[in-house]
């Protein structure tokens, strides 16, 4: 089983997230919109921001 890494960016103008293997090859990315609770709509709007990107980068990956 090979171990995977997930970085993720909550910015203030987007959300990017990265699964990666753990030599670094790239798996599946994602993107959303503003992931900074302090200037989104509230904290949960960018946790929701967050998870869409996560998710995306997820479904990109495949079944790992």
């Amino acid at each position: 089983m090979t171990p995977l890494l997930l970085g993720v960016d909550g910015g203030n103008t987007k959300t990017i997230a990265i699964v990666l293997t753990g030599e670094g090859a790239v798996l599946g990315t994602g993107r959303a919109g503003c992931g900074d609770i302090h200037n989104a709509r509230g904290p949960e709007a960018a946790v929701a921001e967050i998870t869409g990107a996560v998710r995306a980068a997820l479904a990109e990956s495949g079944p790992c």
